[in-house]
């Protein structure tokens, strides 16, 4: 269509080097639209390639160690969706060009823009799926490191944070709950059940995170075995408790978290047992356990 457009309009590489500027500012143009088609297509996929290949080194690397590992292979997960869907945009625009031509002219009529209608409108089709498809990915992606997100940011709000800080490793322990025990109550068992089904604490299908499921039911085993509970258990009854209580009072989340801790000057990684971190290891990374082994 392009080469008979040219043709009609006299426009050719012979009158460009003869000297004519409308030529060769059309073929100028038109060199540089097909440069940039092939810059748009070999490049997202050459950045597509390299994001999926970051993604699966951030998830199974380094960065695993530190705890960023989903986060940032989300992260890269939901970039690639969407130079993946800005390919599609492109795609489909171009598609859609060639079907506005295919219906401005049938197959096989004079001066037809296409030399293929019914190619034209199947190529439309499908670009426009392919832009569905697309749009379904960032949706995935976003929700993926939505469903991280909250994840971590409920798990840092129930003491379990992201474990960067070394310094809590050595210098508190269990702080003033060291070598020490008490006796579960009722009554403190329920104000924890309350405080951590608060909607910020819960997970993104509204259920309380598993950790502190199994941190509550080891609390419930220890009031029904009449025992008293020390170590993690006593450092998680007490922080829960005060930091439920400071929160009634008014007192923000950070602020009381932080209270929470500094009254019993306790490490923030004390506040769940090992057993529990051992069983889920995609809420704690290896800081957790390193402090448990320092003890």
């Amino acid at each position: 269509m392009v080469q008979d457009t040219l043709a009609e309009l006299n426009i050719t590489q012979e009158r460009v080097t003869g000297g004519d500027p409308l030529s060769a500012n059309v073929l100028d143009w038109i060199a540089g639209e097909d440069l940039q088609e092939q810059v748009i297509t070999w490049g997202s996929m050459g950045v597509g390639l390299a994001l999926l290949i970051g993604a699966i080194l951030a998830s199974g690397g380094w960065l695993a160690v530190l705890g960023l590992g989903k986060g940032a292979a989300a992260g890269i997960g939901l970039t690639g969706a969407a130079i993946g869907a800005g390919e599609a945009v492109y795609s489909f625009e171009r598609a859609d060009d060639l079907s506005v031509a295919a219906d401005a002219s049938g197959a096989g009529a004079p001066n037809a823009l296409v030399d293929d209608p019914d190619a034209a409108r199947f190529q439309y089709w499908m670009a426009f799926f392919n832009l569905v498809l697309a749009g379904v990915d960032v949706a995935l992606a976003a929700r993926a490191l939505g469903i991280i997100g909250k994840s971590a940011s409920g798990a840092a709000k129930t003491g379990a944070s992201s474990g960067k800080s070394t310094g809590a490793l050595t210098s508190k322990g269990l702080g003033r709950l060291a070598g020490e025990s008490q006796q579960v109550t009722k009554e403190g068992l329920e104000t924890i059940r309350e405080h951590l089904s608060k909607p910020e604490f819960l997970d993104n299908a509204g259920k309380m995170f598993p950790q502190n499921q199994k941190m509550l039911q080891r609390l419930e085993q220890a009031l029904t075995d009449g025992r008293p509970v020390e170590g993690a258990d006593l450092s998680f009854y007490m922080h829960e408790i005060t930091e439920a209580s400071l929160m009634k009072s008014g007192m923000v989340y950070d602020e009381a978290h932080e209270l929470a801790l500094k009254t019993f000057d306790v490490s923030p990684f004390s506040v769940y047992a090992p057993e529990v971190i051992a069983a889920h290891p995609e809420m704690f990374n290896s800081s957790w356990m390193k402090f448990w082994e320092s003890q």
